[in-house]
């Protein structure tokens, strides 16, 4: 059986963190272990901060948000799993996962 190759990949996760009442460092903090529970390992992150959004979801109607990037390796199956963990989290407006 052949052992399964890393790949590098940068997350960019788009934070909507009005009505959080925890810190945003628990958020990236969790988002982190998340990414090394299903198998990533975490080697940079990144927070840009806050800034205005091009385009305002209909369903959010959030003009600005949190950009955070984190850069890990991964087999090929996790950025799915990172969709499919973060979809119905209300803290997370987008997530863009690309090859690096």
């Amino acid at each position: 059986m052949a052992a399964k190759t890393n790949t590098s990949y940068r997350a960019t996760f788009l934070l909507d963190t009005r009505g959080v009442e925890a810190s945003v460092d628990s958020l990236y903090e969790e988002i982190t272990q998340v990414l090394t529970q299903l198998g990533g390992e975490v080697t940079k992150v990144a927070n840009h901060g806050s800034r205005p959004l091009t385009r305002v979801s209909h369903n959010s109607k959030q003009d600005t948000g949190i950009f955070v990037q984190y850069d890990f390796t991964a087999p090929s199956e996790v950025p799915v799993k990172v969709h499919e963990k973060f979809r119905l989290d209300n803290r997370v407006d987008r997530i863009m996962i690309e090859k690096i």
